[in-house]
């Protein structure tokens, strides 16, 4: 065995480590057509911002491709990714650090088809506030499924304006450093709202919204979506699509939303300090199931031969993911699952309504 391998298993990462490096321009993509007229797929992006003391935001293209995350991301034998944020690597979010106060950082992943798609076939990839309420996951679970279909073309206009900007913004003019839309890989930008930064801050001129009217905010999209939650608190992910009616919008039918998750378990984000070093870790983690248990009947292994056919390269998938950032794992204390709030708010009863599963019993 590798050491690299013994160092996984060492860590205890049963699951499949799974990290989804785009090759993709540093440019963060919203599935615009290709030149050859097919469709790209939107990139998954994070978004850190302090919008009480400092003023400042953070954002890092993660080079993600979501359609192919969305298959990943949800595999019954489990993923994780993780990806460290270093200010002395990064200087944008180094100069976000080190200003900000960290008590008043809300973070966020999103992405979403906001160019070059017909309305149908749209998405938005987006966390959801937690806070470690039980009161906000209920609130905003709610508030995201109370979403009509005919506005999340208004939702995605306001994400393609944000990120549009920020592939074109000039470093020392419309934003304060960027490396976005100019690097190989990835690329990071820090905006100053007491720079003049109008365009590239994250306060809700640029669609970051408060639940109240005109106000600065956690909520994006036409503050549709809470999605901002503070450092240290984990947030499940969804993909957000409208419902359709003979193939085009339904604009009066709520969308539709569906958790990413496997058979046993729901996926979920994190953003973590590494308490013995200056490193931020950022994670993904979907626990394994043991699906040859839950399946018995021919539908059922059609279902789980399908859904797991990228799985079955290995026991781990080290796509894009360096040593450094598996080992820092072994200092690191996990960000609990979102449902550990609620369990220990009391409300396991209630957590598990508002978790949306997918219909796996029938294939079963």
């Amino acid at each position: 065995m590798s050491p690299l391998h013994t160092r996984l298993r060492n860590l205890g990462l049963a699951s499949l480590l799974v990290a989804l490096q785009a090759s993709a321009p540093a440019a963060i993509l919203g599935a615009a057509l290709n030149s050859d007229g097919t469709n790209q797929s939107p990139e998954l992006f994070l978004v850190l911002f302090d919008q009480t003391t400092s003023k400042t935001s953070y954002t890092l293209n993660l080079g993600i491709d979501a359609a192919n995350f969305w298959v990943q991301a949800q595999q019954d034998t489990g993923a994780s990714l993780f990806r460290t944020l270093d200010p002395a690597t990064d200087s944008a979010f180094n100069s976000f650090i080190s200003g900000a106060n960290l008590s008043n950082v809300r973070w966020m992943i999103t992405g979403g088809t906001f160019d070059g798609r017909a309305e149908a076939d749209r998405v938005i990839y987006v966390t959801q506030t937690n806070n470690n309420s039980l009161a906000d996951q209920r609130a905003f679970y709610d508030r995201a499924h109370g979403v009509l279909s005919g506005d999340m073309t208004t939702a995605l206009s306001s994400m393609g304006t944000y990120v549009k900007t920020l592939n074109g913004a000039r470093p020392g003019i419309d934003i304060v450093q960027s490396t976005i839309g100019s690097t190989s890989r990835g690329g990071s930008g820090f905006a100053s709202k007491l720079a003049g930064n109008t365009a590239t801050y994250t306060d809700a001129t640029t669609g970051f919204k408060g639940l109240a009217t005109g106000s600065d905010g956690s909520c994006i999209y036409q503050g549709f979506f809470c999605a901002g939650n503070p450092l240290g608190v984990s947030s499940w992910f969804y993909k957000v699509m409208p419902s359709l009616l003979e193939g085009e919008i339904d604009p009066s039918s709520p969308v539709v939303i569906d958790e990413f998750d496997n058979v046993n378990a729901d996926g979920y984000w994190g953003l973590i300090k590494d308490p013995n070093s200056s490193k931020y870790v950022l994670s993904y983690t979907l626990a394994g199931a043991n699906p040859s248990t839950l399946v018995s009947t021919d539908g059922g292994r059609t279902r789980l031969a399908f859904v797991d056919y990228s799985a079955q390269s290995g026991i781990a998938r080290l796509i894009g993911i360096s040593a450094d950032d598996v080992a820092l794992q072994s200092t690191v204390t996990a960000v609990p699952e979102p449902a550990q709030w609620g369990l220990l708010l009391g409300g396991a009863g209630l957590l598990a309504a508002l978790r949306r599963r997918k219909a796996s019993c029938s294939a079963r």
